[in-house]
């Protein structure tokens, strides 16, 4: 009877254990999810704005350079409070792959140095440079910010991939998803109009 009792006493000892400790990675695996999902978003939204305010940058330089002495360069519109999500949590790039990971840091490494090379090019300005090695800086500050952009296009289409998804945006995408293929069946189901006759002509002499 002791022994049953001992035996008894140790499984379900054993058992508890077991559940709290897969009812504590269950929890800390939520956690996680929406923690990754909260700086995705985040990220997600902190990117595209960096990437519309590049945007409107270059635009700037597309109407064409006249002369240096009379040229002035744009000021970049990049500050640190433009990647203070990144700049407050880095360490939360951590959740995502490390691929994922790589091509967030790369992006803001790339954000940083254009912000170097606009302010270097209007010091660079500011001491009356030779306009050939002003130009030759200039293009490579261009192809940088082009680099830079096209990086962002990147970055976002793999957090949007590696960020998750609730059940109310499931919902969103599923109804959006039944609608959209409601509207092709109904495109294919629809009858065709009768194909006009041509008008006959006159018998010919």
């Amino acid at each position: 009877m002791a022994d049953v009792s001992v035996m008894t006493v140790v499984l379900s000892a054993g058992v508890s254990v077991f559940t709290g400790y897969v009812g504590t990675l269950m929890n800390y695996s939520r956690q996680r999810l929406r923690q990754r999902r909260t700086y995705g978003l985040s990220l997600l939204a902190e990117i595209k704005a960096l990437e519309s305010r590049s945007r409107q940058y270059y635009g700037l330089f597309r109407s064409g350079m006249g002369d240096l002495r009379t040229y002035r360069l744009p000021k970049v519109r990049f500050s640190n409070a433009d990647m203070s999500v990144f700049n407050n949590v880095s360490g939360n790039v951590g959740l995502f792959s490390t691929r994922a990971a790589v091509q967030v840091i790369e992006y803001y490494s790339a954000v940083r140095n254009l912000v170097a090379q606009a302010e270097a090019l209007v010091e660079l300005q500011e001491t009356g440079a030779d306009e050939a090695i002003f130009r030759d800086r200039l293009a490579d500050h261009l192809r940088l910010l082009r680099a830079a952009q096209r990086h962002s296009m990147v970055v976002t289409r793999t957090l949007r991939r590696e960020t998750p998804t609730d059940f109310d945006q499931k919902l969103r995408i599923g109804r959006r998803w039944l609608i959209l293929r409601l509207r092709r069946l109904r495109r294919r189901t629809r009858p065709c109009p009768p194909l006009a006759t041509p008008a006959k002509g006159p018998p010919a002499p």
